[in-house]
């Protein structure tokens, strides 16, 4: 079985790292891809909007805090 990982607002949510990460689209990009941390502004602001939005399993949800 293959598992996928969700993706909000075009970062790939890694909830087992705490981390949302978001690639480059094209190869040729010179864009790093950019890791943004749960505990961080930003992605505390995302992962709030995500709970609030009933989007984080229950289960991930309290392995989380």
């Amino acid at each position: 079985m293959i598992n996928f990982l969700p993706v909000y607002k075009g970062y790939t949510v890694d909830y087992r790292l705490k981390q949302f990460r978001k690639c480059p689209k094209s190869p040729l990009s010179r864009k790093m891809i950019e890791f943004v941390d749960f505990d961080s502004d930003k992605g505390d602001l995302l992962l709030c909007e995500m709970i609030k939005k009933n989007l984080v399993p229950g289960e991930v949800l309290s392995r989380l805090f």
